[in-house]
């Protein structure tokens, strides 16, 4: 992914204009954000769609490619 793209969830600053990588929620590690303060910023809103990664997902599951 172009760092570029990637953005602060709580202040909207990209990684490339914070100069160094954003953080990764430890929870989902989807989100992402600029510093700790700015984690703890935006967890009330955060915390209703954080969820652990579903280790299970995709289990039994087959592919199927269509060629």
């Amino acid at each position: 992914m172009d760092v570029s793209c990637r953005v602060c969830y709580a202040t909207l600053v990209t990684e490339k204009a914070l100069g160094k990588k954003l953080r990764k929620c430890t929870r989902c590690n989807t989100a992402l954000y600029a510093s700790r303060e700015a984690q703890r910023s935006h967890w009330k809103l955060h915390k209703a769609v954080c969820r652990a990664p579903n280790p299970n997902a995709g289990a039994g599951l087959t592919f199927r490619g269509v060629f």
